[in-house]
């Protein structure tokens, strides 16, 4: 596999920490340059370039007639459909609040319908830009940026409720302010004007800031997935290790991706129900196929069925027993009840039976001839 990073990204903790886990997997990575369109204003314009693409070095082809892998006499690149975009939440809201060097202003009075406007151009102009590609929109920090919004919009919120509040006490008859009084005042000032100092001012509008919340983001966050499908939408949190952790996680998914379409066409083709090792328990001899046939019922544990075994060697005989012991009563229904549990494969007994409720579940499952019958059945 080949990873190829837009250059925005080479320097940065993501591209670093990519490369590092590229080279522990024997994958070659390079930095490519973004490509530009030199009509727009690239200073202004605020809509996320960090790319990650995908190429395979192609040494085998899959021939689905004689069902195998054969090699090539000369390798070559394949670029992947699947496409990842790195972004952080703010990158990701100022795609919601439209770029104005792409051809589309912020609009005065924003809402839900204008928000999936932006999105849907942004969506266009990517999908024109790479052609018929499978997107990914793997975004950093966005639960993060969310909660740490709703959490000062709840402060202001205290704050302002605080200050319409009246004192418990009369506050001229209290006159004015000591000198300790004014001296504790002045450093709740001072460091006020420090935090106003640290705000930094937004690049998005105001109004679009106000408007963004957790359910505006899940409206979304539907909407592109509903609208523009195929897309995967990847979320992470505030921390470069975990970005590029799932880049990585991509790139080991899709290099081995060929392959597995390949072993899915080739069970469907077989009409084959086991697509994985270890879904069905299997025997190593014919003993123990048949005390795992006998596991498969309901509430029958191995030391029944192996005590069963124990007893009847083969399933012909557990049926000839049924049938021989029936003659219309109850002597065939209940042959089991007096079996003895077994404790081991070797046939140590217990002092356990299995009793009537096990062997009459097990004679309706061989002897009895009710089709829509759900005996035995988890």
């Amino acid at each position: 596999m080949i990873v190829e990073m837009s250059a925005s990204l080479a320097d940065t903790a993501v591209g670093n920490l990519v490369q590092e886990s590229m080279q522990e997997l024997n994958v070659d990575t390079r930095y490519v340059e973004d490509a530009i369109n030199p009509s727009r204003n690239s200073d202004q314009c605020r809509c996320p370039r960090s790319i990650v693409r995908w190429k395979r070095k192609v040494n085998a082809e899959y021939d689905h007639d004689r069902d195998e892998w054969v090699p090539l006499s000369q390798h070559h690149c394949q670029s992947e459909k699947h496409i990842l975009l790195y972004m952080t939440a703010l990158e990701f809201i100022s795609v919601l609040a439209g770029c104005p060097a792409c051809g589309k202003d912020s609009a005065d009075t924003p809402d839900e319908a204008t928000i999936q406007s932006n999105v849907d151009m942004f969506m266009a102009r990517f999908r024109s830009a790479h052609g018929d590609c499978i997107p990914i929109l793997l975004i950093q920090g966005l639960d993060a940026w969310l909660k740490k919004k709703t959490n000062a919009r709840d402060r202001e919120f205290a704050a302002a409720v605080r200050a319409d509040v009246p004192t418990s006490g009369d506050n001229h008859a209290a006159g004015p302010p000591s000198p300790s009084q004014r001296q504790q005042q002045q450093p709740s000032s001072s460091s006020q004007a420090k935090r106003r100092k640290r705000k930094q001012p937004s690049a998005m509008p105001e109004l679009y800031l106000a408007l963004i919340t957790p359910e505006l983001i899940s409206a979304i966050t539907l909407h592109l997935q509903l609208t523009h499908y195929p897309l995967i939408i990847q979320h992470t949190r505030n921390t470069s290790d975990l970005a590029a952790v799932e880049i990585t996680k991509f790139t080991q998914h899709l290099s081995t991706r060929p392959g597995r379409l390949a072993f899915q066409s080739f069970n469907l083709k077989s009409a084959s129900f086991c697509m994985e090792t270890g879904q069905v328990q299997t025997g190593d001899n014919p003993r123990d196929v048949y005390a795992k046939m006998l596991q498969a019922v309901q509430r029958v544990t191995p030391s029944m069925a192996y005590g069963i075994v124990s007893e009847y060697e083969t399933v012909g005989d557990l049926v000839k027993g049924f049938k021989a012991g029936g003659g219309g009563g109850n002597g065939g229904r209940l042959m089991l009840q007096d079996v003895h549990k077994s404790m081991n494969r070797d046939g140590a007994w217990s002092d356990r039976r299995l009793g009537p409720m096990v062997s009459s579940r097990l004679y309706r499952i061989f002897v009895g001839r009710d089709p829509a019958a759900t005996d035995g059945m988890a």
